[in-house]
């Protein structure tokens, strides 16, 4: 297990006049929280999208894992990152930090795996 958490990568890119917002996750695992809890964050995450006023046509896609919101402009764009980086960067550090101290555990007390 690496010292550092594999965080999922959020940015925001311009593209001519406008910006887009792009997220993936890292194939790590920590990262299969993600995957876990993919239901709920994608439902949290399509919440943000309406509540922030973006329509189903910016939307490439987007859920807890990975996402493509195109035609932003710049402050809607660092705002969405935000919101995002808010959600899932804590999530994956948690995760982290959970396997960490389960290495440092004899395998008898160790969690069953969660997939």
């Amino acid at each position: 297990m690496k010292s550092k958490p594999a965080l999922p990568k959020i940015e925001v890119i311009k593209v001519g006049k406008r910006f887009k917002v792009d997220w993936d996750f890292q194939e790590a695992p920590e990262s299969r929280v993600l995957l876990r809890e993919n239901d709920h964050l994608t439902t949290f995450i399509d919440g943000v999208l309406v509540g922030m006023g973006i329509t189903e046509k910016q939307v490439s896609c987007a859920s807890g894992r990975t996402g493509t919101v195109n035609r932003l402009d710049e402050a809607t764009a660092i705002r969405l990152a935000s919101i995002l980086s808010d959600l899932l960067l804590p999530l994956v550090t948690k995760e982290h930090k959970r396997l960490v101290a389960q290495a440092k555990l004899p395998e008898h007390l160790r969690d069953a795996p969660r997939d």
